[in-house]
């Protein structure tokens, strides 16, 4: 399933480039093609979706009913050029999510004006930088993803990443108890650097799929995050979970 989100314009940019091109009569030119960036997500190596039945690393029964977060600073790399947008999105990967050939589809989101080139890496942040991070949502344009209500006063931070649901804690094996994991506050930015090498041509449109683990988020190194203790992360005095859960969700990708 394609969906079109209002922030698809924000990424929709054209890129800043270290080299550009030279058509026949010695002018310089841009050479652009597209890239479909594809997010998806699953869950112990299965399609994710929501409302549907999964097990917790410890073996208990969940469900997710959300999965959403802001990506920033998105970097494509050649061996000897940059391409990069300053730009952050507010990513709704549940939306894409719903069913189980939305759930094979992923969200998808194209990145246009990208030089022809070989590219050998994509980057982005999960979260709001630092600069932004500490302004307001009123201090943004209604256009604009940082102008939505995902921002915390309390905090002084928007919330980078959310994954709520419920889970089965009185083990009867039906999921009752909601949780509400929120990611925030600048400690808890993400940097997501990943290998990959892919081809951009001029008027063609490549696909860059991005595989997304979500179970990693609850386990790394074979330590489970206690959820029974912090089903819900609503202050900053849950630095440390803020801050595992950050570390986990790097191994995601």
């Amino acid at each position: 399933m394609k969906i079109t989100f209002k922030f698809l314009a924000l990424l929709m940019i054209s890129m800043t480039y270290l080299s550009c091109g030279e058509d026949k009569s010695g002018n310089t030119q841009n050479e652009d093609g597209s890239v479909e960036m594809v997010l998806k997500v699953t869950y112990d190596g299965l399609p994710l979706v929501l409302s549907q039945d999964y097990v917790y690393p410890d073996g208990r029964a969940m469900f997710f009913s959300r999965f959403s977060f802001y990506m920033s600073e998105l970097t494509l790399r050649t061996e000897d050029a940059t391409a990069s947008s300053d730009e952050v999105s507010y990513l709704r990967l549940g939306e894409a999510h719903t069913n189980a050939s939305g759930a094979e589809e992923g969200l998808r989101f194209n990145l246009d004006g990208v030089k022809s080139a070989d590219y050998v890496n994509v980057s982005f942040g999960i979260g709001v930088p630092a600069a932004q991070n500490s302004m307001a949502p009123s201090d943004f344009l209604s256009s604009n993803d940082l102008s939505l209500g995902e921002h915390w006063p309390g905090w002084n931070s928007y919330i980078f990443c959310k994954v709520e649901g419920r889970i089965d804690f009185d083990d009867d094996g039906v999921p009752e108890t909601d949780f509400a994991l929120h990611l925030g506050a600048d400690e808890a930015f993400v940097n997501i650097e990943l290998d990959r090498n892919f081809k951009v041509d001029d008027n063609q449109t490549t696909e860059l799929i991005i595989p997304i683990e979500l179970k990693n988020l609850f386990v790394n190194n074979g330590d489970i995050y206690d959820i029974e203790s912090n089903p819900k992360i609503h202050s900053l005095s849950q630095q440390a979970q803020i801050l595992e859960l950050a570390n986990n969700l790097n191994t995601c990708f």
